[in-house]
Formats: structure tokens, C-alpha cells, sequence
């Protein structure tokens, strides 16, 4: 029996390296994606209250273990916060710009996909369907949770339609999302549904 070669061209290559103490990235590329995709597998010990993200902690500290391993890991002090407008130049990886969250209405299982570059307070989302819901619901019926950090404007608009299009949060009965999300895409779109039409052709 011949062992089945394996096909290159779907082949991706993962390069891992460690951006802070609490977040390692990790650049996928491949033949099939128009351009290489970041993604951060964050450690929770940094986070706390509305901060908490998402995280993976097991994937975290196997990959730590692969960077100290080969020599490059390093003990780096990380900030927390954000610039409103930061320049690439300037960049910190150390200093969040904004997040992306999910809320959740606790009695119907509805959800709604958003950004937001406040952290701490209690906002909850946007988008004409959405506030319709929390009306007839009462704010304390939705519970919102961050689901990823941005570290510039351009990254927060990726994450938000990266999360979208994942769920299928604007197609999805089940999200009050009706726009794709990313730059440009703001709750007056979503109450003209013209305007939307026109924008998304």
C-alpha cells in the first residue's frame, strides 16, 4: 500500500513570537489567503473584571515553552491602555486601542458583535435592531463579554468583520448584526438599509 503524498499547495505556515508577557502572536500564511492573518493567543493573568478576555491558557504556556526553548523569549513589562490615535511609528504592543465583544441576551440567546475603544464601562452595543431589544428587554437581561483585543484602529476594524463573518452575524437570525462590520460602518448605515445596499454592492 503507497503512502499518500501530502499536497503542498494546501499547506499553511504558522511563525509564532511573543509580542508582551501575556500575548503571543501568531502570523498564518498560506497560498490561499490574500494576505497573512494575525492572531493572539493571550494568557488571562493580565486581566481582570471587564478586561478578561477570552483566552487559552494551555495553548499559551505550549507555546511559551517552543519560544523559550529556542532562545526567544525574553521578560517584557506590559502596559495596559490605549491611544486614541496611534501612528504606526509609534505602536505599542503593549497598549490596547480597543476590543471586540459579544452581548448576549440572556432570555432569548440572541447576540450582537461589536467594537468598542472604552474599557471599563458598561456599554453594551449598537444598531437599530439591537436597541429595539434592549427596550423591550432591559439592559439587565444582556450580559456583554470582550472576545479579543485590537492594538490599532485598522486591527479593531479586522477583528470586528473577522468576528462577523465567523458567525455569520449579519445573515444569522440569531444577531441582531446587519451590517459586515469593519471600517466605515456605523449605526446610520444600519437604519438606512438603502444607503447599506448601495455601500455593499
Amino acid at each position: 500500500m503507497m503512502a499518500r503524498k501530502a499536497d503542498p499547495t494546501k499547506w499553511l505556515t504558522v511563525k509564532i513570537f511573543q509580542k508582551t508577557n501575556n500575548l503571543i502572536a501568531m502570523r498564518i500564511e498560506s497560498e490561499y489567503l490574500d494576505e497573512p492573518k494575525i492572531h493572539g493567543i493571550e494568557h488571562d493573568d493580565q486581566y481582570h473584571g471587564n478586561h478578561m478576555a477570552r483566552t487559552h491558557n494551555n495553548l499559551f504556556n505550549r507555546l511559551k515553552g517552543i519560544l523559550e526553548n529556542q532562545g526567544r523569549w525574553q521578560n517584557k513589562e506590559a502596559k495596559l491602555g490605549k491611544k486614541k490615535n496611534p501612528k504606526k511609528s509609534d505602536l505599542d504592543v503593549g497598549e490596547k486601542y480597543g476590543f471586540v465583544y459579544i452581548t448576549t441576551n440572556t432570555v432569548t440567546g440572541e447576540a450582537y458583535i461589536g467594537k468598542h475603544t472604552t474599557f471599563g464601562d458598561d456599554y453594551l452595543g449598537s444598531g437599530t435592531k439591537f436597541k429595539e431589544a434592549v427596550k423591550k428587554f432591559g439592559r439587565d437581561k444582556f450580559v456583554r463579554e470582550d472576545v479579543a483585543f485590537a492594538y490599532s484602529a485598522e486591527h479593531l476594524n479586522f477583528l470586528e468583520k473577522s468576528y462577523i463573518d465567523m458567525f455569520k452575524a449579519n445573515t444569522d437570525s440569531m444577531f441582531y448584526n446587519r451590517a459586515p462590520g469593519g471600517e466605515g460602518w456605523y449605526e446610520t448605515k444600519e437604519e438606512n438599509p438603502d444607503r447599506l445596499m448601495e455601500e455593499s454592492i
